[in-house]
């Protein structure tokens, strides 16, 4: 168990500071959180809000940041071009600071 005491008010709170440490805050304060109840038994919902700049991945330490992208149905990591280049198309130029 990583939890002590588990509840869902104590797994949200691990739950934000795990994405603020991998996404950084901005990032992590556009997500939505919610536990609907679905069979008798909560299930954690995550609604992640649309960016205003690139948000990249920290792993952990020693490990490269990271850039991924939803493609239709599916998700994939960029190369650093590919991440440069989607990320001007993106959001514009003036937005990469």
């Amino acid at each position: 168990k990583f939890m002590k005491q588990p509840d869902l008010d104590r797994y949200e709170l691990w739950l934000r500071d795990h994405l603020s440490k991998t996404l950084g805050s901005t990032a992590s304060a556009n997500v939505e959180v919610s536990f609907p109840v679905l069979d008798d038994k909560p299930v954690c919902h995550l609604r992640m809000l649309g960016a205003s700049r690139p948000v990249f991945l920290s792993p952990g330490k020693g490990q490269p940041v990271q850039m991924w992208v939803r493609v239709g149905n599916s998700t994939r990591q960029l190369g650093i071009d590919e991440a440069l280049s989607y990320a001007a198309d993106h959001w514009g130029r003036r937005r990469l600071r």
